[in-house]
């Protein structure tokens, strides 16, 4: 199967700081272009500002359990 090359994320957005090596996970350009491309009818509701409150989910919901290390 033949996948367009992967486009640049269209949002003004900043893009969050954290990265993964994808290439120590094994993952090749290759496979990281179809996972981009598989992913991307998502994008428009991953970049919607109303998403950052899950930015640090994890974090928050501790907090809000007391349980704040």
């Amino acid at each position: 199967m033949q996948l367009p090359e992967p486009e640049e994320p269209k949002s003004d957005k900043p893009q969050p700081s954290r990265s993964v090596d994808l290439r120590a996970l094994g993952i090749s350009k290759a496979q990281a272009a179809e996972l981009r491309w598989r992913l991307q009818c998502f994008a428009e509701d991953w970049d919607d500002p109303a998403m950052d409150i899950y930015d640090d989910y994890d974090n928050a919901l501790k907090a809000l359990k007391g349980d704040g290390e």
